[in-house]
This record gives C-alpha cells, sequence and structure tokens, in this order.
C-alpha cells in the first residue's frame, strides 16, 4: 500500500447515505462503492435506491436499499437496527437528502416552507443524532452534512433552499465544536 492509500484508503468502510436515489448522491455512492465502500442506500424513493443498489451489488459490491423518510426519526432507528445488523457498524454518514422549490417569496405557501425545512434541516438534525451517537459508542466515524454555497449569500431564488442549507450549515458548524472535544 502506498503513502497516499494508506492515509486515504476507505476500503472496507461503511457508508449511510440518506437522498441516495437523487442525482448527487448516486453518485456519491459509486464513488464510495469503487474505493471499496459497503452502503446503505437509504431514500423515500424506494424504486430509485432498489436500482442504485442493484448497480452496486452487480458491480461486485455490497448495498443495502432501506426505504426512510428522514422527517421520522422512527425511519432513522429502523434503518439503524437493519444497518447495524448487516455491517456492524458506521463509518461514514452522509446526510443528503432534500427537495426545493424555486417558488417566488411573496407566493411561498406555509405547507411548502414547512416541507422543504422538514426535509432539509431535520432529516439532517435526526440523522446527525442518530448516527452521531453510534459513532461516539464505536469511538469513531465522520458525519458529511450536504449544505450549499446559497447558505450564505442569496445566490438563487430558491428562499425555502437557501435558509434550510443555511441552518444545516449552522449545525453542522455547531456539531463540530461540541463533538471536537469528544
Amino acid at each position: 500500500m502506498n503513502y497516499l492509500s494508506s492515509i486515504f484508503n476507505l476500503e472496507g468502510k461503511t457508508v449511510v447515505i440518506t437522498g441516495s436515489a437523487g442525482f448527487l448522491c448516486s453518485k456519491m455512492a459509486d464513488g464510495f462503492h469503487r474505493a471499496g465502500c459497503s452502503l446503505a442506500i437509504l431514500d423515500a424513493d424506494m424504486e430509485g435506491a432498489d436500482l442504485i443498489a442493484t448497480q452496486i451489488n452487480q458491480g461486485n459490491g455490497k448495498a443495502l436499499p432501506l426505504e426512510m423518510n428522514v422527517c421520522s426519526k422512527q425511519d432513522f432507528e429502523c434503518c439503524m437496527k437493519k444497518i447495524l445488523n448487516e455491517f456492524g457498524r458506521v463509518d461514514v454518514l452522509i446526510n443528503g437528502a432534500g427537495i426545493n422549490a424555486p417558488t417566488p417569496f411573496l407566493e411561498i405557501t406555509e405547507e411548502e416552507w414547512d416541507q422543504i425545512l422538514e426535509v432539509q434541516l431535520k432529516g439532517t438534525m435526526f440523522g446527525c443524532q442518530m448516527f452521531g451517537r453510534q459513532m461516539l459508542k464505536q469511538g469513531s466515524g465522520s458525519i458529511i452534512n450536504i449544505s450549499s454555497a446559497a447558505a450564505g449569500p442569496p445566490l438563487s431564488k430558491a428562499f425555502t433552499y437557501s435558509v434550510a442549507k443555511a441552518g444545516i450549515k449552522n449545525l453542522t458548524q455547531n456539531l463540530a465544536r461540541e463533538w471536537a472535544s469528544q
């Protein structure tokens, strides 16, 4: 094994990805598969999760597709049990589930606002809680929360999305500070 492989080797790690059926997270799943990781493919779109898992499994990888509503802590608990039963541990979590809408600000409905914030922010918070607790118990692990450049300056007109991504950025920074000493 060369120097860089010894530092960055992911072979044999278990990676959990929420929103795995989406474009970005499915590409991340493929990258982790190519790096030799086992994957838990979590998504509300079970057809999409099955497709991604099938592609990985047919490529001599190991992927477990699981249906999950990231707005349900109970779904996180259920998936965690299945993942630990299948893989024994969780090394990496990618909180990638998200939805968006380009609705002009004065036309955003309460339902749309709540749904986007719930999926983006609540889903990320539940993922950090559930899998973070497991990683602290294990004594190791990494959480990657997907935010956006739109979390800072207003780069798009997706108002609710930008607010949610700013919340994810803040949550991530606060957790890094809190868990740095543990």
